[in-house]
């Protein structure tokens, strides 16, 4: 499982966190799916990257010898980001960009 701290306060000033990636959850056949395709010493990009969660699973299938493309344009979200992969000790091969990515020049609002 991979643990994904949402950030969301809970009374008493308690983090809340979630384990995504137990048996039953939406993912399953994905994350499945993903490692099946990755390889020791592939490429990732997760556009979009959000939390993390996936790039925590591609970090895993692809190992030190791979790398990790993680673009999340939410200073929030790329902030929860950088927290999944030091909670789940991912630290190899993952370059994090806090930049949104598309198909023209310009800015995100």
């Amino acid at each position: 499982p991979v643990t994904l701290p949402l950030g969301d306060e809970l009374p008493g000033g308690q983090l809340l966190a979630r384990v995504l990636g137990q048996p039953g959850g939406w993912e399953d056949e994905l994350l499945r799916m993903l490692c099946e395709v990755l390889r020791p010493g592939d490429t990732f990009l997760d556009v979009g990257a959000h939390r993390g969660l996936w790039s925590v699973v591609a970090a895993h299938c692809v190992g030190p010898t791979g790398r990790i493309l993680a673009f999340e344009p939410d200073p929030t979200n790329f902030a929860l980001r950088t927290a999944t992969l030091a909670a789940n000790a991912v630290a190899h091969g993952v370059e994090a960009r806090p930049q949104a990515v598309g198909d023209c020049v310009g800015s995100v609002l």
